[in-house]
């Protein structure tokens, strides 16, 4: 077949603009821009003193660099959005709802606390109406060595060993990148919280994560709403073999930011957890529950049972994650 060279060189030049325009789509990546996969990765929330101790709703803190994802610096700010019946850690003086009506005008349940109250021994006749604590979360970020990377906080109950009180503060991560805090969207993020014991609680919503797991067996109650889901551990860790009773696991598909609560229910002390933003470290030799929303994943295994039967079989259904 013949071509004219007029028509050759049309042709040459039609292909050469094809392929300009085609090369910016061949190396744009498969993700959307803002969005990154934080599957397989740890986010670090490292500290060497305690974060946000003693706040109140409002404080908040950046952390730099919790993370790099493609290159990409993945940042962090982490606020204080609510607190109940929460306060800070000092030796309390509870005041009830009986004993404020007696005490007169101007006092109300709740607890009291002073500088000159602590100097003197706790001496309860120096304190007045103006002494009350104001809700506030004992710390978000406690320095631990155990888990350096995690969030850990501390939260305090407003309340007597005879008038046992609720108390929780809500804490809000939000991932972002650059110098104008550019809000990014991480997909697959995984959340484990350990130690959910002694009647602590913590509730992930705002919003609710796409799937969950505990292990089985668990101690944990697990509450579920359209909004929300809530793990509750009634009883202290008296397993120290099996720690994994107390740990539960989020999964958020797609998220910016993320909301939990903390707290302690009919308890009027206080409790500590660890939030690590990364899966947990599954040991093979346990046996994952789905429950309420978890998306199923299933693992076949195959082997043979050496116990001089030769008897050859299949695991089917049993989810493992490994380390």
């Amino acid at each position: 077949m013949l071509v004219h060279k007029s028509s050759f060189k049309t042709l040459v030049l039609a292909a050469l603009v094809a392929s300009w325009a085609l090369t910016p789509l061949a190396s744009s990546p498969a993700q959307a821009v803002g969005t990154y996969s934080a599957s397989g990765v740890e986010f670090k929330f490292s500290n060497s003193v305690d974060i946000l101790k003693d706040s109140v709703v409002g404080d908040s803190y950046f952390y730099e660099g919790v993370a790099t994802i493609n290159g990409t610096v993945i940042d962090a700010t982490v606020s204080l959005v609510a607190a109940v019946k929460s306060i800070k850690d000092v030796e309390k003086f509870y005041v009830s709802a009986d004993e404020a009506t007696a005490l007169g005008a101007g006092w109300t349940q709740g607890c009291y606390w002073s500088e000159a109250y602590a100097t003197a021994g706790n001496d309860a006749a120096l304190l007045s109406p103006a002494d009350k604590l104001t809700a506030a979360m004992g710390i978000v970020d406690a320095e631990n060595p155990d888990y350096p990377n995690a969030l850990s906080s501390v939260v305090n109950v407003c309340g007597g060993w005879n008038d046992p009180q609720d108390g929780y503060g809500t804490i809000k991560v939000q991932f972002s990148t650059g110098s104008a805090k550019t809000p990014v969207t991480l997909t697959d993020l995984h959340v484990s919280v350990l130690d959910i014991d002694g009647q602590q609680a913590v509730t992930f919503a705002n919003p609710k994560p796409s799937s969950y797991k505990t292990f089985k067996p668990t101690e944990l109650q697990v509450t579920e709403t359209s909004t929300s889901v809530d793990f509750y551990g009634a009883l202290a860790s008296v397993d120290s073999a099996n720690q994994l009773k107390w740990v539960a696991e989020t999964t958020y598909d797609s998220v910016s930011s993320l909301e939990y609560s903390f707290g302690m229910r009919q308890n009027s002390g206080g409790g500590h957890v660890d939030v690590l933003f990364k899966g947990t470290n599954w040991s093979p030799k346990k046996t994952l529950a789905n429950t309420g929303n978890s998306i199923p994943v299933w693992a076949i295994w195959a082997g043979l049972l050496s116990l001089g039967t030769g008897l050859a079989f299949t695991l089917l259904g049993r989810i493992r994650a490994k380390a």
